[in-house]
């Protein structure tokens, strides 16, 4: 068996330039640390991403329900229509919502719906468009978005109306 020849011109004691032998302990590389920068960052927008889906979905289900709650609200008050137009006869495209009659049927159904007690900071108003013909329910709660009402201390005001014309 023979000895390996040298090659003239290469030095074994000293690594070829580019190629990482991974003997050199001593000195940090060029790219050490780079891989670490980027997954913070990737899990930075990672995080940033998944906050903004859990705020929009929060703000998007709180109308979701407030949509519902004045949706009811006002086809009752819709229903409230003057007891001496019906009686009276007139025809069903000049009877008139009964003001007091509407506002009380809202309130009747959105406190059988459990709103007040299950969206922050509920409110409502019920009110008869310029025709007296349709109820008007405007409904308002705060959304409790997560990372938003921890930090700034307060939700997103969401605001919904529903409007309902009375057939009777």
């Amino acid at each position: 068996m023979t000895a390996p020849r040298p090659v003239r011109g290469v030095d074994r004691a000293r690594p070829v330039r580019g190629v990482d032998s991974g003997h050199r302990r001593g000195r940090a590389q060029p790219e050490s640390g780079q891989v670490t920068l980027f997954m913070l960052g990737f899990c930075l927008v990672l995080l940033t991403a998944l906050a903004g889906v859990a705020a929009a979905s929060s703000v998007y289900v709180t109308r979701r329900s407030l949509s519902s709650v004045a949706d009811g609200a006002a086809v009752a008050a819709a229903d409230a229509v003057r007891e001496s137009d019906i009686l009276g006869g007139a025809a069903p495209e000049d009877r008139r919502l009964d003001g007091s009659a509407a506002e009380a049927a809202a309130g009747a159904a959105i406190d059988q719906s459990g709103a007040p007690g299950s969206l922050a900071e509920f409110a409502w108003s019920a009110r008869l468009d310029d025709a007296g013909r349709a109820a008007v329910v405007t409904a308002s709660a705060v959304a409790d978005v997560p990372l938003m009402t921890s930090l700034f201390g307060r939700g997103v005001r969401v605001t919904v109306s529903a409007r309902a014309t009375g057939r009777a």
